[in-house]
C-alpha cells in the first residue's frame, strides 16, 4: 500500500432541477420555468424531466451583469 495515492472522488452535479436552480438564483421555481419558457435560461429534457446545466445558469447570470446600465 505504500506509495499509492488514494483519492476520493466527489460527484459533481452538472444538471440541476428547477428547484435547485431556483435555490441557487434565489428565485421561485415558477420564475425558473418562466425564464426557460421565454428563452432566457437554457434547459434540456431528459425523458419528461427538465434540467438546467450549471453552464446555462452561469450564462444567465453573466447576461444579467451585462444588462445593468452603468451609473
Amino acid at each position: 500500500m505504500e506509495g499509492k495515492d488514494h483519492k476520493v472522488t466527489v460527484p459533481v452535479t452538472f444538471l440541476l432541477t428547477a428547484e435547485e436552480t431556483a435555490q441557487a438564483l434565489r428565485i421561485s421555481r415558477t420564475s425558473v420555468y418562466e425564464l426557460i419558457k421565454t428563452g432566457q435560461l437554457d434547459s434540456v429534457r431528459i425523458g419528461r424531466r427538465r434540467r438546467i446545466s450549471v453552464a446555462a445558469i452561469e450564462r444567465y447570470v453573466a447576461g444579467l451583469a451585462n444588462s445593468i446600465p452603468a451609473a
